[in-house]
């Protein structure tokens, strides 16, 4: 598919986080195949360069932007009205009163003609796009002029959806911002929002409905914020994707011809039950001297009950010997098995001799017995 990411950017500073949410999208877009277009400033100006494949396109306009607190304001009428200043009542009949603000009010026909600019841009750079990501355009009032140029330039563009993304929903009262409303949009647009227990107030506060809004978890990529990862690691999650994912995740280190003894089929067997409970998980089994035809048989044997149990490989499941073409039969490294806890959740550890509930009932009785003793 052709993808459109639009922002209004003049750079990727890493301090900013809405910046690497954006970069990571366009980086995870480009990674499953499609063709990603960046649309930042006109004036954008980062050395830094982009993952090599992302097309940049420096083609938005840039404008004074000035912070909307209601689409009434968006108007030339108001731009006169705040040139002179003004008077009204409020619902409980008080009088408010508005000074004269001549800078603001020249903003205004600035930033309305900034609007027909980006509209007419959209018509022209959108016609071949299926999908079109905003980042907080329609949310923000510093922004306000971008959001109304996707609902002009969306009636020429059939062909297009626009999916917006809401990084957040502050609480300014029951019926939001004026412009917080998807309705006004039209049916190409689809509010975009990181989490479920929000969704229903994120499609309220924008007049919508819970259909009006997808539920995407933020796409930050662990890899480009936290520690410095070796090249070898980085391509084992490109192997491993799940790693990074998951709900439950696990490396379980076990030598092929210690698998009783370490019981990794009784793990296997709990992330199974894991797995038919709802939860999505990713079994890791760093396995060594699977570099004979006897070990190798045995890893296809835990794979084949694995899938009885409903476990995928390659999936669900992973064993080290299968990565990088196999170069890895007799184990990987200590500085890979580090890198890779980082990215776990997860440590189940099952002796041959004692379950963990025996362990624990030794435990308990341990202290019982201490506890008795300190009474008498």
């Amino acid at each position: 598919m052709k993808i459109a990411i639009l922002t209004n950017f003049n750079d990727f500073r890493r301090g900013y986080s809405l910046v690497g949410i954006a970069k990571d999208q366009a980086t995870m877009l480009l990674k499953n195949g499609h063709e990603v277009h960046l649309y930042v400033l006109t004036t954008y100006k980062d050395p830094e360069p982009l993952p090599e494949g992302i097309i940049l396109e420096k083609k938005v306009p840039k404008g004074r932007l000035f912070d909307f607190q209601s689409q009434q304001q968006f108007t030339l009428e108001y731009a006169r009205k705040l040139k002179e200043g003004f008077s009204f009542k409020t619902n409980d009949n008080q009088i408010v009163t508005v000074p004269p603000d001549p800078n603001s009010a020249k903003k205004i026909p600035e930033l309305i003609l900034l609007k027909n600019n980006t509209a007419q841009m959209l018509r022209e750079e959108l016609k071949d796009i299926d999908i079109a990501f905003t980042h907080d355009w329609v949310f923000q009032g510093w922004n306000l002029p971008y959001g109304m140029a996707c609902a002009e330039a969306s009636k020429d563009l059939p062909k297009t959806r626009f999916m917006h993304w809401i990084h957040s929903v502050p609480n300014v009262g029951a019926n939001g911002r004026d412009y917080w409303n998807i309705n006004t949009y039209g049916g190409q647009h689809k509010l975009v929002y990181p989490n479920e227990s929000d969704a229903i107030r994120c499609a309220e506060q924008f007049k919508g409905w819970r259909k009006d809004v997808l539920v995407i978890p933020h796409p930050k990529d662990f890899r480009t914020f936290a520690i410095q990862l070796s090249p070898l690691t980085e391509k084992f999650l490109d192997w491993c994707p799940k790693l990074l994912t998951a709900d439950i995740k696990q490396l379980d280190m076990a030598a092929v011809d210690r698998f009783e003894s370490k019981r990794v089929m009784e793990n296997i067997h709990i992330f199974a039950e894991m797995k038919r409970l709802g939860r999505s998980v990713c079994l890791i089994i760093a396995n060594q001297w699977c570099n004979v035809d006897e070990y190798r048989d045995k890893v296809d044997q835990h794979k084949k009950r694995a899938i009885e149990l409903g476990l995928e490989p390659n999936k669900d499941l992973f064993f080290t010997s299968d990565f990088n073409k196999g170069s890895c039969e007799v184990g990987i490294g200590h500085d890979l098995i580090f890198d890779l806890l980082h990215f776990t959740n997860i440590y189940i550890s099952l002796n041959q001799e004692n379950n963990m509930i025996k362990v624990a009932e030794k435990q308990m009785a341990e202290s019982f017995s201490t506890y008795a003793d300190t009474e008498e």
